[in-house]
């Protein structure tokens, strides 16, 4: 049993599964469902790393079964908690919260506050996913008091890369860039490069969004080194994506184009649907951006089945964006406006005052070009106001410049 945890914490797949049948079958043998459900809790774990989910459950379930033959409650959590980080990552959110509520009720009972806090970590993830931001704050709160009060250093970094990417959804850039430095810091200490690498990959898409390219892409290089050096392909795909962007960005197409590709068969390899939605919007955007309105779309309709997959409210909202900005290009203002609308209703509700601003921006173009000045100022004026709160100055000056051009023309 020792030799098959060691082989798979060591990256040894096959070796691992081979030794996990041989424990297995020795703990059948006498007889010993403990150790029969340590196998199979540890088989579990290797199968969800693979991105075997069907087989990963069934060793779950299995192991769940015996451990309550057994009355181990902690055997069970351990169980539990995994299968939650199963369901989260298939974007399964009512099995995977079931899952960690369980299991959280049963680290109370066996009084394991690093289980616990695990539970809580996952599940801060989970509601951050969901929009349900306050739910995941309050998680996220909770999973680091307890990881302090057991010095847990990585646990505490994990919860301060989500606590960071949450607070990056409110646009409070400086909050998330603190706490994204505070959680490098601390995967450093315990020589974790898969953490320092995704910490990089955030603060690459951050930089991006300010305009800082040349830093950004350093960033995200670096980041990438990182990801392959622990073989990790969602990592990969996440830095490919940002880079995709970023190329995109200053024009540089193929670059782009070469990323985004590169990024989506990632994302497929290991059956991520939100990652290859966010590459597929990625990609609308760039042929929206060249005048390729027939491929706009398609990627555009592509992204919004997969956002609606995986239940991604924000994810469907950027898309409909995307086709606003699409439709009013093309003179067809009733569909634009339409999607502009549906749009602007999830930012509000999600609390995305960017995207809000986005919208409000491509609003007020859509009004202008209709001839209705007075509405056109009026949405440029309040992109203005929501860009203001975010720090972001020079989408400011630009709607506020727009405003102030059809002023100009009023008068």
């Amino acid at each position: 049993m020792d030799r098959a945890d060691q082989h798979r914490l060591a990256g040894h797949n096959a070796q691992a599964r081979e030794a996990y049948a041989e424990a297995r079958s020795l703990f059948k043998q006498v007889n010993n469902r403990l150790g029969e459900a340590n196998v199979l809790s540890g088989l579990g774990d290797l199968e969800s790393v693979l991105d075997r989910s069907d087989q990963a459950r069934e060793a779950y379930v299995e192991a769940r079964s015996l451990y309550k033959q057994v009355q181990d409650p902690l055997g069970e959590a351990n169980v539990l908690s995994g299968l939650g980080d199963l369901e989260r990552m298939l974007g399964h959110s009512d099995q995977a919260r079931e899952a960690y509520v369980e299991a959280r009720s049963l680290y109370k009972q066996v009084q394991d506050p690093l289980g616990e806090a695990n539970v809580l970590s996952g599940l801060g993830d989970l509601e951050r996913t969901l929009g349900r931001n306050d739910q995941a704050r309050e998680a996220y709160v909770e999973a680091r008091s307890l990881y302090k009060q057991v010095n847990n250093r990585l646990g505490e970094a994990n919860v301060l890369l989500g606590l960071g990417q949450l607070e990056n959804k409110f646009g409070r850039n400086d909050h998330a860039r603190k706490a994204y430095i505070e959680a490098r810091s601390l995967f450093k200490q315990v020589n974790n490069s898969l953490g320092e690498a995704n910490v990089l990959s955030v603060l690459g898409d951050q930089d991006r969004m300010f305009g800082r390219d040349d830093q950004a892409r350093e960033v995200y290089v670096e980041a990438r080194s990182l990801f392959k050096q622990v073989n990790n392909r969602l990592g990969e795909a996440n830095v490919l994506r940002g880079l995709g962007d970023l190329e995109s960005s200053v024009g540089r197409h193929d670059q782009a184009r070469e990323a985004y590709a590169e990024a989506r068969s990632f994302y497929q390899q290991v059956h991520d649907r939100m990652g290859e939605a966010n590459v597929l919007l990625g990609l609308g955007h760039l042929e929206r951006m060249l005048g390729h309105s027939d491929q706009a779309r398609e990627a555009y309709v592509e992204a919004q089945s997969l956002y609606k997959q995986v239940h991604d409210r924000l994810g469907e909202a950027n898309v409909l964006l995307g086709l606003g900005h699409l439709e009013s290009t093309l003179g067809r203002h009733d569909q634009a406006r339409e999607a502009y609308v549906e749009a602007r209703s999830v930012y509000k509700r999600e609390q995305n005052r960017l995207g809000e601003a986005n919208v409000l921006t491509g609003m007020g173009q859509l009004e202008y070009q209709l001839g209705r000045e007075e509405l056109a100022r009026k949405c440029y004026y309040q992109a203005a106001h929501l860009y203001e709160a975010l720090g972001m100055e020079g989408l400011q000056e630009l709607v506020l410049r727009a405003a102030q051009t059809v002023g100009d023309e009023v008068r």
